[in-house]
């Protein structure tokens, strides 16, 4: 998918704002749903006592984006390196 190659290039929030912005995507769950694609689709786990809204579970997966650990992986599946 196009979008999701061009949102693992973004490197800033900015960037991913003008992204949903410029393909208009405004729900969170479509947000979330290409922010965990474009990092490989990782396993996140959540432990609120009340359970966890859209707009934090997204403000999460954000922040775990912008971290850009996910990016390794890519670089070692390139690589031909396995976990």
């Amino acid at each position: 998918m196009i979008i999701t190659k061009e949102l693992a290039a973004c490197k800033d929030k900015a960037g991913v704002e003008r992204l949903w912005k410029t393909h208009n995507i405004a729900t969170y769950p479509k947000k979330i749903k290409l922010l965990r694609e474009s990092m490989g689709n990782p396993i996140t786990f959540y432990c609120p006592e009340k359970g966890i809204d859209a707009a934090n579970e997204y403000a999460v997966e954000l922040e775990i984006f912008l971290l850009g650990e996910w990016r390794i992986i890519d670089l070692y599946k390139k690589a031909g390196i396995k976990k």
